[in-house]
């Protein structure tokens, strides 16, 4: 999971620790590169900073995107965001969508939506 806000990190990923989860985590999209992997579920989060830029910090959300699907081909992948100045949510998360996201969830999506989105993606049909 990649989020630079990391009281959103660590919420959800404890959240996904207690559903039984193993989470991997890093505040930017660089951390694809050291992940151990193999990874199901990729939820990060297309930052926009400054407010023109869709950008974490050293690699964004969709260059995060990008590099996950190379190196893991069927990984899942959620965006998530909340926003920022002239780049609403919904825009944000439309690009992520369009990029190859295979779910786009606004960031105050509440942790049992989460949850229930990552059952979704790991056992379809459960």
């Amino acid at each position: 999971m990649l989020d630079p806000d990391a009281g959103f990190r660590v919420a959800l990923a404890a959240a996904l620790w207690g559903a039984g989860y193993e989470v991997e985590e890093g505040e930017n999209g660089r951390t694809i590169s050291t992940a151990v992997g193999p990874v199901d579920v990729l939820i990060t989060w297309p930052r926009p900073r400054p407010a023109v830029e869709m950008l974490m910090p050293q690699r964004d959300g969709l260059e995060a995107l990008r590099a996950a699907r190379a190196r893991w081909p069927a990984v899942r992948v959620i965006a998530t965001t909340a926003g920022r100045g002239a780049l609403s949510a919904d825009y944000l998360l439309g690009v992520a969508a369009h990029l190859g996201a295979d779910v786009t969830l606004a960031k105050e999506t509440p942790l049992a939506t989460f949850l229930a989105t990552v059952d979704s993606l790991v056992k379809p049909g459960a």
